[in-house]
């Protein structure tokens, strides 16, 4: 297997040349077997990877609010609401137990 060294001016959107130019290979077949491989690739994803994912995805889901709810949190910003000490105060502590904080 030969690697070529690719100056990025290749890589650009629009760029006139076909991989087959880049690599110099007149072959017009698609991708051939190579002696010794053992099969298709295979892609494992970390426990960690799935967590993370499944994470994202709950965020997803958390986001789509009703658009009353919507309001209503707009509102009371308008009103002040999240001036107040009291208020301050149990935001804080909510965003400190969600665990969403890094530090």
């Amino acid at each position: 297997m030969t690697i070529h060294d690719l100056a990025a001016s290749h890589l650009r959107a629009g760029s006139s040349l076909r991989p087959k130019e880049l690599n110099g290979s007149k072959e017009k077949d698609g991708p051939k077997a190579v002696d010794g491989a053992k099969g298709p690739d295979k892609v494992e994803i970390s426990a960690e990877a799935k967590l993370l994912a499944a994470q994202a995805e709950g965020m997803e889901e958390r986001a789509e609010m009703p658009e009353e709810r919507v309001m209503e949190i707009r509102r009371w910003i308008a009103d002040g609401y999240y001036d107040l000490p009291t208020t301050v105060e149990e935001v804080a502590r909510r965003i400190f137990a969600s665990g969403d904080l890094d530090y």
